[in-house]
Parts: C-alpha cells; structure tokens; sequence
C-alpha cells in the first residue's frame, strides 16, 4: 500500500512511466492461491502479450534478519542493483561503517562465492505461483526474514495465529517500522526501473548461467550418474542445448551493449519484446506429467514440498 501510495504522489508531479503499472491484493490465498488465480485465468490474453514481471510480497516482515528474494534469474541483476540504492534500516547493528545498504546486510549475512548475495528459486505457497507457472512471467518474491541458521524455526511463531495483529509488529518485530519502509523502498525502485527503462532490466546471461548450473548439478550428482550408468542414457543433446542456449544469451547480450540503435524505436520493441518473452519460452502448454497446472520446465515447486523448488522438474 506504501508503494502504490508513492507511486500516486509521483503522477500527481506530473510523471508517468513508460509502462502501465498495476498494483494487486489478492483474496483466498491461503485456500489454494483463488485470488490470484482466477484473476490470471481471466487475464491469461492479455497478460501472455503485455506482462513483463510480477513482483510479489506476502510477509514484508517476519524477522530483521536479512533480506531475503526468491526470483527467476533474469531478475537478479536489478534486484541487487535496487538493493544498493536502499539504505539499510539498522545500520547500528554491525561495525562501524561496515553496512550503509540494504545489499551491505544481504551480502554480509548471505554471500555466494561469486561475490553477490543468494538469490533463492521460487516453488510455490504465494501468490506468483500462477503468474510464472500459468504463463511464464518473470517473477520475484520479497521479505525480510529472521536467522534460520541459530533459530531453526520456517516462520515467526505467532504466524497464522489470533497474535499476529498491529500490536505484535509495533512491540517486537519492527518497532519503527524501519523495515517495512526498507521493504517499500527496494521493492517501489525495481518497480520503477522495470517501468521506466527504455530497455528492459531483464537478463538473458543469468538465466544461461543458472540454468547451465543446473544442468551440472544433474549430470553429475547422483540421478544424473545412475541415468547413465543404469539406464543408458545419454545428455548429449541436453549438453548442446544448454551451450546453445549459453552461447545465443551471450551473443544477444552483445547486442544489447554495442549495436542496438535506441533511437531506433521498432529495434528496441523487437529486442524488449524478446526480453519480455524468454521466459515464456519455458512454458510447455501441456504441463508436467501429473501436474497439468505446473507448466515451466526449469522451475516447478517440488512434488513433495510445494513451497520449495525443483530444476527441471519434468
């Protein structure tokens, strides 16, 4: 509500974006995502040619931990870019002059060895379920999240509960609300740069690269050996695909850096359109054995825990 309020004060200066923005609150969710659902259904047409991303968020808050985003990978540039522009809630918290952003904390608490802070894979239990396994919309999921490493617990303990009023925010989880406003603020800057750029923020490369780890992980852990050993099977064309997937995301990527004319305005339609449609290329219309309403062949939740999340789960 915070950040359609922004947004609102922003027209009110006379601006608009390059793009429509559309601001949901969705009903039944926890009855098996209804809301959401019903309304991509209804909107599937339109939302197929005209949806670039969806941002979702269900607990802003249950812990003051770390930052914490689940995405498809062609969101992880902005997303950490966005992060770097937000100032941290309780810089207090750590040594002097050690965190001044909201990205200090994430890289701090939950670092990769690439030197960028952990993006999680998105499965199911929120409302992006549809929107990225329906359609193939680029989707990112937010909150900010207590310590699982010393507090082993999946949600806050008055979750779901009579408890978890206004009062229990203001007493124990964020007094000043300082979070919540960190929240609104990383959240409303990658709504605006996915709005506002003339070229979308969306990217090809990462995509390649996760999806190539992926393949790695299965090839050669244990499921990919036993395939192989035990029932015969090659990856060959697997391997090609992947390389050419790689090597076709580079070569568009270098396009986009050193030869895309902007000013160009049918150019810059056909390469966002192409931007915009590349995860839509990971839909299979028929969906997954067993799971027709599950359709993306890189992501899908897992048969055995919806809120996690499977590679290639088909």
């Amino acid at each position: 509500m915070e950040v359609a309020r922004a947004f609102g004060e922003l027209l009110k200066t006379g601006w608009r974006p390059r793009r429509t923005i559309m601001f949901g609150s969705w009903g039944a969710e926890e009855y098996g995502l209804i809301g959401s659902n019903e309304w991509v259904e209804e909107f599937s047409k339109n939302l197929d040619h005209r949806a670039v991303a969806y941002l979702n968020v269900d607990v802003a808050v249950s812990g003051t931990f770390v930052p914490s985003f689940a995405a498809t990978p062609n969101l992880y540039q902005l997303t950490w870019k966005a992060s770097k522009l937000v100032p941290d809630p309780n810089p207090a918290e750590f040594e002097p002059g050690q965190v001044s952003t909201l990205y200090d904390r994430w890289l701090l608490r939950r670092p990769l060895p690439d030197g960028n802070p952990s993006v999680g894979d998105l499965g199911s239990g929120s409302d992006f379920t549809t929107f990225l396994q329906a359609i193939g919309i680029s989707a990112l999921d937010f909150s900010f999240q207590h310590d699982r490493a010393t507090i082993k617990i999946s949600p806050y303990p008055m979750y779901h509960s009579v408890y978890e009023t206004y009062e229990l925010v203001k007493q124990f989880y964020d007094p000043d609300f300082y979070f919540h406003q960190a929240a609104s603020r990383v959240l409303a800057e990658i709504l605006r740069d996915l709005a506002e750029s003339k070229i979308l923020p969306l990217s090809c490369v990462d995509y390649a690269k996760k999806i190539k780890g992926f393949y790695q992980e299965l090839r050669d852990g244990e499921t990919g050996q036993k395939m192989i050993n035990e029932g015969g099977l090659s990856f060959e064309f697997m391997d090609a695909s992947v390389e050419n997937l790689t090597v076709a995301a580079d070569k568009f990527e270098n396009y986009l850096e050193n030869e895309l004319d902007t000013s160009d305005l049918y150019a810059v339609r056909a390469v966002n359109d192409q931007l915009m449609n590349f995860e839509r290329s990971f839909i299979d219309a028929l969906g997954l054995p067993g799971r027709p309403n599950t359709r993306h062949v890189v992501f899908a939740p897992s048969s055995r825990d919806f809120y996690s999340s499977d590679k290639f789960a088909g």
